[in-house]
């Protein structure tokens, strides 16, 4: 008997969720071809941000640390919340909007699975309402990554 289609094999979260990083690389090219390298700073930003603020949780909850963080699907929401946020925007909002979707989003309804909201889309909507201005500010196409860089940790 072969496999039909609808015949799935099992597939670990881990698996899915970097199959859905790698998913976004032809994207993060794109961002970064016509807004600059600015976004690759933002992502550093949230998956650090993202991360810790997991492990955070997770250790204070008094579950597992390194087999979450290690399912990649923070990094999932990290990603996600970066590249929904303008590439100039400040450093701390990045942070802000990633520990957001993560601790409050992600874990206050239970961890992974059990929230009723995508993480990374309550996080920017939370950004829109609380940084309006902030969020709409996207750069002119061709800003050197310099002025970029200053307007991340300056902001």
């Amino acid at each position: 008997m072969n496999n039909s289609p609808y015949i799935r094999q099992t597939a670990s979260v881990q698996a899915v969720m970097f199959k859905v990083l790698a998913a976004l690389l032809p994207a993060i090219v794109a961002y970064v071809w016509f807004f600059g390298a600015g976004i690759l700073v933002q992502i550093a930003i949230a998956s650090a941000a993202a991360l810790l603020g997991e492990a955070a949780v997770l250790a204070a909850r008094r579950k597992p640390v390194a087999i979450f963080v290690a399912d990649g699907s923070a990094l999932v929401t990290a990603w996600l919340i970066a590249l929904t946020l303008p590439p100039i925007v400040p450093w701390w909002v990045t942070a802000v909007a990633t520990l957001f979707g993560i601790v409050v989003i992600k874990h206050l309804y239970g961890g992974l699975g059990q929230n009723p909201f995508n993480p990374a889309m309550a996080a920017f909507c939370a950004m829109i309402v609380a940084f309006p201005a902030m969020i709409s500010q996207w750069p002119p196409v061709g800003l050197p990554f310099a002025v970029q860089f200053d307007l991340i940790l300056g902001g």
